[in-house]
């Protein structure tokens, strides 16, 4: 079945069987999320630390695949969560959608631009859905403020400024796998997609950006410890991305989030330092994350659930979903910009 996008889509009031592919910190949320929702069933999951795998499928009472084929030759599995390392998505998603199985995978697309137009070229060729989990868009904050943006509220948008800045545990610790991404695929992109989405998509002409690479070299890590890019767009906007992997561990928020949007008629702040919640110990001071998510009545609740829900909407009824593979090339393509301009010290030109 298909909708006149082309696009397969499957019964529209069936139970969609989905799998879960690399069981870190964001699989097993989404393993989760999809357990406790009503129109999917979590067939199994996939990791390539095997003992891991079936400690998880045991918790979660589903079946642990021990390949990749295994996995894509089930025929109940209809579509697949990968949240592997960011440098790896393009073989797996490749081969999920080869597969005929529609995809959601995490945040970026892919770090190397070719690999992700490939992506979004085989998802044409197959019909399947290809999804990016920029979860971030679901937050109520950015929701509200997109229909502010929508409903004229601060007139035509001049110009955007946002950061993100991850304490130093995160590359150093969290990520085993961090020289093979950077702060800015994993972090800047967010802010690049809701920055896009926010202005309607204008097209990205030209960026330049700034950064230095000094204290994360010193632990072994391959990258800019901080940037700062500036992105140009055809309508004459322009919007400034900051982004870093450097604070201190002793920061009390693993990352600080932070925008404002500048526009004709009126200004936009959003600050997620705190989240309106503020915690104090003898241990010492915390910003719980509350914005994206968190368990309510022994469910888990927030944007990256109702991700998921847009996800499988999506796989039921055929349209592209909000995120979808070719507005997530858009931020693979300026991301690679602002490393370009990083490497070459100078203002580079898109497209790439």
């Amino acid at each position: 079945m298909s909708n006149k996008k082309g696009v397969k889509m499957a019964a529209k009031n069936g139970v969609i069987g989905v799998g879960v592919i690399g069981l870190g910190i964001m699989g097993q949320l989404h393993a989760r999320i999809y357990q406790e929702m009503q129109d999917t069933q979590l067939v199994g999951v996939m990791d390539s630390d095997v003992a891991k795998c079936k400690t998880v499928a045991n918790e979660l009472g589903t079946k642990a695949f021990c390949t990749l084929d295994e996995m894509l030759s089930d025929p109940s599995i209809k579509a697949i969560s990968v949240a592997t390392p960011d440098h790896v998505h393009y073989q797996i998603v490749m081969a999920c959608l080869q597969a005929q199985k529609h995809v959601l995978v995490e945040k970026p697309l892919a770090t190397n631009l070719e690999e992700a137009r490939k992506m979004v070229e085989m998802a044409k060729k197959t019909g399947c859905i290809l999804m990016v989990n920029y979860n971030n868009r679901w937050g109520l904050l950015y929701q509200i403020t997109k229909k502010l943006i929508d409903d004229g509220k601060i007139g035509e948008i001049m110009c955007a400024y946002a950061r993100k800045y991850n304490n130093i545990t995160v590359p150093t610790r969290m990520l085993k796998w961090a020289s093979y991404t950077s702060c800015v695929h994993f972090l800047a992109t967010h802010d690049i997609d809701m920055v896009l989405w926010f202005l309607n998509y204008p097209k990205p002409i030209e960026v330049y950006a700034i950064g230095c690479e000094k204290v994360l070299r010193q632990q072994g890590i391959h990258g800019p410890d901080l940037v700062h890019a500036m992105v140009r767009f055809d309508n004459g906007a322009f919007a400034t991305f900051e982004c870093g992997w450097i604070y201190p561990p002793s920061y009390p928020t693993p990352t600080e989030a932070y925008m404002h949007i500048i526009g004709a008629k009126g200004v936009i702040h959003i600050e997620r330092r705190e989240e309106n919640i503020f915690v104090s110990t003898y241990e010492g001071v915390q910003f719980p994350r509350t914005c994206l998510g968190g368990e309510v009545d022994g469910r888990y609740q927030g944007a990256l659930r109702s991700a998921l829900e847009h996800f499988i909407r999506a796989v039921k009824s055929g349209h592209q979903p909000e995120t979808c593979g070719e507005r997530a090339l858009i931020a693979v393509e300026i991301a690679t910009a602002i490393h370009r301009s990083l490497e070459d010290k100078r203002p580079v030109s898109l497209p790439v």
